[in-house]
């Protein structure tokens, strides 16, 4: 199972989008859906997700972050993974990996650190929840 959420950084706004992609029906969920925050360079912000586990198992979670184009059919155009510059390297999570109970959650703080002389820009990013590892870069 892979959650995908979606980052994206004008440099001076920074969107924040979750989609649950599935093979069992509602093993997980995260939340909020989308975040948009304006940010100038040079400048730090930080959100909450929360990722709630909604199986009947204990799982484990993991977390990689891979760069988008927003698609014109509405849907992102994922880059290659091995391409972490701009809004995947100013990412960072207050973790990586967790585990969580049945009908638990956890609350993890996502900070956007923009560099001081970084162009006013669209830059995109998914933020990826996973159950198993998956390629990408990381956040931290």
């Amino acid at each position: 199972m892979k959650t995908p959420v979606a980052l994206g950084c004008s440099v001076v706004a920074f969107s924040l989008l979750c989609a649950l992609f599935s093979g069992r029906a509602e093993a997980f969920e995260v939340s909020p859906g989308v975040i948009d925050v304006n940010i100038s360079a040079g400048s730090s912000t930080q959100r909450e997700l929360v990722v709630r586990n909604t199986d009947e198992v204990a799982a484990r979670y993991f977390l990689t972050v891979q760069k988008f184009r927003p698609g014109g059919d509405g849907r992102p155009q994922f880059l290659d993974p091995a391409e972490p510059e701009g809004l995947p390297n100013w990412l960072k999570a207050s973790e990586q990996e967790f585990s969580l109970e049945p009908g638990t959650e956890k609350r993890l703080s996502v900070r956007v650190d923009v560099p001081p002389a970084t162009a006013a820009q669209g830059s995109y990013a998914a933020v990826f929840v996973t159950e198993k590892p998956e390629a990408g870069a990381t956040l931290g």
